[in-house]
């Protein structure tokens, strides 16, 4: 593809010169949204147990909790890795060469470190373990 650095063709994307990548080909794009499913699966699993700890707490350690919200959260953990391991096969099975530009797709993305991280960029730190950030 004409105008693709050598750096930028091993990363599977084209650089626009300003340091956003414009276009990224199909199995990149699905590597790195596969990847984004597995950090949430596991961000997801931590929560599941966070909750079904306080949960347990607030019912008695005798007492059984059955909560339709933590079946919910387990099932949302579940699609989460679902749709990682899909996204990775479907990575492989893309042919390479496809490419997208993602421009007009990560500017609807308003989480900024999301958006940096699907256009292949090193996204934010993610917050430190017994800190949280509301939005």
């Amino acid at each position: 593809m004409a105008g693709r650095s050598d750096e930028a063709e091993t990363a599977g994307q084209t650089d626009r010169g300003d340091g956003a990548d414009a276009v990224v080909d199909l199995n990149q794009l699905f590597r790195r949204l596969a990847e984004q499913m597995a950090c949430l699966e596991a961000q997801s699993q931590s929560a599941e147990a966070c909750m079904a700890a306080l949960l347990a707490r607030a019912a008695g350690a005798e007492k059984a909790v059955a909560a339709p919200e933590l079946q919910n959260l387990d099932r949302v953990t579940q699609t989460l890795g679902e749709l990682h391991a899909f996204l990775r096969r479907a990575a492989e099975a893309a042919p390479p060469g496809i490419g997208l530009d993602l421009r007009s797709a990560t500017e609807a993305v308003r989480l900024g470190a999301l958006s940096e991280k699907l256009r292949g960029q090193t996204g934010r730190a993610a917050a430190t373990k017994g800190s949280v950030e509301l939005f």
